[in-house]
């Protein structure tokens, strides 16, 4: 679960949603032939089902038993969050080996700041098992996975920055800048704001977003009993924005 916070609320994205909206983003990219790509399709794929582990947590979603807020993609306990990844790269494998080689490569690469660390060996090594198992089965190789993953980093990187509304972020040479979010969420929709790639995969091109989030007061919950009732009645938000390249301006003459 994603929880973006604001000063009175607390805005709850699902993992699956926010796959979706990474998939959506990548839609329109341009650079370096993608529209006409072979594997394409795959690839696509990948990107829209990447976090489909996570549906059975965000289904109900959990209180930190210490904070008193839901739980995150960030602070999940270890069991359950390695679990997540074990039912995806299953589920997507199903969907092309492809497909689950390309998640268990995500899985790996997302949490390698985590290598290090005695609790994650098991996962990594799982993980890697996987996608190699995966990758045989789909006939291609490791140097064509790692060049179609960038698909997948990218999509996933720019939906996480606008579903977070962090201001910038960097990932495989692409600068990623947020402007304009605010900070209310007047009607049921939120200005999620611009997202602007630099340089401009989409060569030129603009495209509307969003995302459904439910709104919850930012409060301590007392029980998952107790958060799970503020969700039964909390609103369906849906964040609107729009992701572009960056606009080059013209020198004044002079």
């Amino acid at each position: 679960m994603i929880v973006r916070e604001t000063e009175s609320d607390l805005y709850l994205i699902t993992q699956p949603d926010h796959a979706v909206l990474a998939a959506e983003i990548m839609t329109s990219w341009k650079h370096n032939g993608w529209p006409d790509h072979p594997r394409r399709d795959l690839v696509e794929t990948a990107t829209l089902h990447h976090d489909c582990g996570w549906k059975e947590v965000d289904a109900s979603p959990r209180t930190d038993p210490v904070t008193g807020m839901p739980f995150s993609v960030f602070n999940l306990p270890l069991g359950e969050r390695h679990a997540v990844w074990y039912r995806g790269v299953e589920r997507t494998a199903e969907m092309d080996p492809y497909i689950g080689a390309l998640v268990a490569h995500h899985a790996v690469t997302v949490y390698s700041r985590f290598n290090e660390v005695s609790e994650w060996h098991r996962f990594f090594q799982d993980m890697r098992e996987m996608r190699k198992e995966h990758l045989a089965k789909s006939g291609l190789d490791m140097d064509t996975l790692e060049a179609d993953y960038a698909i997948v980093a990218l999509g996933d990187r720019a939906s996480l920055v606008f579903c977070f509304a962090t201001p910038e972020s960097s990932i495989l040479g692409y600068d990623l800048r947020l402007t304009g979010a605010a900070e209310a969420a007047p009607d049921g929709e939120l200005d999620g704001g611009r997202l602007v790639f630099s340089p401009d995969g989409f060569e030129g091109g603009e495209s509307e977003i969003s995302v459904i989030a439910r709104q919850i007061p930012k409060r301590p919950f007392a029980s998952d009993e107790d958060l799970a009732a503020a969700l039964a009645t909390a609103p369906a938000v849906r964040i609107l924005g729009q992701v572009s390249g960056a606009v080059s301006v013209p020198a004044e003459a002079g």
